[in-house]
């Protein structure tokens, strides 16, 4: 059985990018490597099951984005002979952004030098999340820009459009969040968003001290707000700074465990993913994912574990 296997999603990336990184595998692992290039997730789930059951330790090359990685973890964290890692080559890789040096992973050649740490895990019911999950407004906009982003005339307008169909549609909802230590929010809200890394939607690093080794999941609720308010608190969100958005408008808990219920089935987005339900019970997985890298990934100001 090959020892490196190569999940391709052709969506993620770019069709012509595959006949490098199979060339470039098979210089750096020579015949011990194997590709799966696949769209459907049935096969990718079946193919990662059959490594798993193998009992033989198998390293993953998850090849795209946030989203493919995603999918993999769905499966591959249920076996603990498998580690994984994301090549960078999708649309997005905020994942990556824990490390000092995202940039490594866009080589393969840097990982001839492999590090290995394992990482916690949300855990949405029965899925999980490597990165963010998120519920509210942004996962709202996110489903919306999943059912028009492949219709011809939308092009590069998908995600500005769904922005615009929801804050017509309305920007807040009604929900109850259950926190472990016994706090409860119950009313409306704008978004809830819950951390494991730090950052998501490319450019949002609300929780800069957010870990992935402490086994603590960082929570942000945003309470109803209008438009306005939300435009002018968004900056500092964005750039982790919620703890000087006042408490009336947002506020911000870490704990192990939460719930939250809806009064109707709704979108929550777990790493870009959309899952769908009404009640998800949230809790953090520590040390559950195993995830190596190339050792110049890191640099000086995080710690190993």
């Amino acid at each position: 059985m090959k020892h490196n296997v190569f999940i391709l999603n052709p969506i993620a990336g770019r069709s012509k990018n595959m006949r490098s990184i199979a060339e470039n595998a098979g210089r750096l692992f020579g015949d011990d490597v194997d590709f799966i290039v696949t769209r459907r997730l049935d096969d990718y789930y079946d193919a990662i099951r059959r490594y798993g059951e193998s009992g033989e330790d198998i390293r993953i090359f998850v090849c795209g984005g946030d989203g493919t990685l995603n999918s993999v973890l769905q499966v591959a964290v249920e076996y603990p002979n498998l580690s994984v890692t994301n090549y960078a080559c999708g649309t997005g890789n905020d994942f990556l952004k824990h490390f000092d040096h995202p940039s490594m992973f866009k080589d393969l050649q840097n990982y001839s030098d492999i590090g290995e740490s394992r990482f916690d895990i949300i855990r949405v019911n029965d899925r999980y999340s490597a990165n963010v999950m998120c519920f509210g407004m942004d996962a709202r906009i996110c489903l919306t820009y999943e059912r028009i982003r492949f219709m011809n005339f939308i092009g590069k307008y998908g995600y500005k459009l769904s922005c615009i169909y929801n804050i017509f549609k309305g920007i807040s909802q009604t929900c109850r969040v259950e926190f472990d230590d016994g706090y409860v929010f119950d009313g409306p809200m704008t978004f809830v968003c819950v951390c494991n890394n730090g950052w998501y939607g490319g450019s949002y690093n609300p929780v800069p001290d957010a870990s992935l080794t402490d086994g603590y999941l960082d929570v942000i609720i945003c309470k109803k707000v209008s438009l306005l308010q939300m435009l002018r608190f968004l900056p500092k969100y964005k750039r982790g700074r919620q703890k000087d958005i006042p408490d009336k408008y947002m506020e911000y808990r870490r704990c192990r465990s939460l719930r939250i219920t809806s009064p109707e089935e709704s979108p929550f987005n777990l790493d870009g993913e959309t899952y769908m339900c009404s009640e998800a019970e949230i809790s953090v997985d520590p040390g559950r994912m195993r995830f190596f890298y190339p050792e110049s990934a890191y640099g000086t100001s995080k710690k190993k574990d």
